[in-house]
């Protein structure tokens, strides 16, 4: 039959894994980045460069890119609405505001964190997206599913996490073990 050779992801965040996974059996795999007001593609992904799991690549030429406070996602460009019925999709000086975290990498390549509404501010003011730190608690030996939320604290939320485990497993070497792996 046919062999299967190339997919490309877009509308939800593809896990690192799986994109590793169909890497290591031989496929080629393309991310791409967009919203239906961006008509729809921002940006996409090199399927030659490997060495970057996760990126959703550098944005298309035709189009404006930064990344605003907070790392929002904005672009403006001709495939951008200028608005809805009765409203404007954009800012004074015509960027549209996705609503996406992103951060770039020395070579230009977006990587998309999370969205705004579900970062957990801290009171120590540290931004922290809970996809990460599930994805983390995921990875270790004796979960078997996690959910991470903010709870509302004096002068900002706490990290919290829902674990279901296997039987002998200890919630509290399941959480070093992945606080090892993520970012201070």
């Amino acid at each position: 039959g046919w062999r299967f050779i190339l997919f490309v992801s877009g509308g939800a965040a593809l896990p690192e894994e799986v994109q590793r996974f169909w890497e290591r059996s031989g496929c080629l795999v393309v991310q791409g980045y967009g919203l239906t007001e961006t008509a729809p593609v921002i940006s996409i992904s090199n399927p030659f460069d490997r060495d970057k799991p996760g990126s959703v690549g550098k944005p298309l030429g035709i189009q404006e890119f930064k990344l605003g406070p907070g790392g929002e996602v904005w672009v403006k460009g001709p495939n951008v609405t200028p608005g809805y019925l009765g409203a404007s999709a954009l800012d004074e000086e015509g960027w549209f505001r996705t609503g996406d975290v992103g951060e770039l990498d020395e070579k230009g390549h977006l990587r998309i964190r999370g969205r705004i509404k579900d970062v957990i501010v801290t009171s120590e003011g540290e931004n922290v997206f809970p996809a990460d730190v599930e994805a983390a608690l995921s990875r270790t030996g004796g979960v078997r599913e996690a959910c991470v939320l903010g709870a509302p604290g004096p002068g900002g939320d706490r990290v919290q996490a829902v674990l279901i485990l296997e039987e002998r497993a200890d919630a509290e070497s399941v959480v070093a073990q992945a606080n090892a792996g993520l970012q201070p």
